[in-house]
């Protein structure tokens, strides 16, 4: 593993934890009507970005790709989320992949969905920004997550592994149109917010661009 490529993952992993931590105490600290909403969906946006980026650089450095065996039927749309049959779990399993923008619509989350502005009929009204829905158990469930990777993170890197490999083969075959990242600037990445917040918007597009070039690699020999 390539000493930069290595020190990224352990400075990543650090702030990872940290936004983890972060997003916990606010959750538990969390009081109706303040603008912390904001802070919050922000910082669980941030470490999604990341820890997917994350996982994708571990998968391709420290281990190869398992063998898979393609099924005969023709595959899954890998837009199409799988739902979760274990209702029991004690988080749900944390997404492996973002759509790409060509290729298909982007799913915002649920908190994260702006609402319309209405018509102004008050010419005295001012224009405002656009508020955003905040839906607490939704967030809860990222941050479950989020805290599942942290508690865990070689069952997720290995499930990422499966994901990279079953990717690679399918590509021999078949025309797949899929990427484990967006087209363009990482989920929460920002040009404005990176002078607010230089440490994290920094960390998150190196990791983005390690990853990026680690799986144009592919696996490790």
């Amino acid at each position: 593993m390539p000493n930069h490529e290595f020190a990224c993952l352990n400075r990543a992993w650090s702030i990872i934890c940290q936004i983890v931590t972060t997003l916990e105490l606010g959750l538990a600290q969390f009081v109706s009507g303040q603008d912390k909403p904001l802070k919050l969906l922000y910082l669980a946006r941030v470490a999604e970005s990341m820890v997917r980026r994350w996982l994708v650089l571990s998968a391709c450095l420290e281990g190869s790709w398992p063998t898979i065996r393609l099924s005969t039927q023709c595959p899954q749309s890998a837009t199409s989320a799988k739902p979760n049959k274990d209702r029991n779990a004690s988080a749900p399993k944390f997404p492996l992949f973002e759509p790409e923008r060509f290729y298909g619509p982007v799913l915002l989350p649920l908190g994260e969905v702006p609402v319309p502005r209405t018509s102004r009929t008050d010419p005295n009204q001012t224009d405002t920004q656009p508020q955003v829905q905040f839906n607490l158990s939704n967030l809860k469930r990222r941050f479950q997550a989020l805290a599942d990777v942290v508690e865990d993170p070689i069952k997720h890197k290995k499930r990422m592994a499966r994901w990279l490999a079953r990717m690679a083969e399918l590509r021999k075959t078949h025309l797949v149109k899929v990427h484990p990242f967006r087209v363009g600037f990482p989920p929460g990445a920002s040009h404005a917010l990176k002078r607010r917040d230089p440490e994290r918007q920094s960390m998150l597009n190196y990791l983005d661009r390690l990853a990026r070039e680690a799986v144009d690699r592919g696996p490790p020999p």
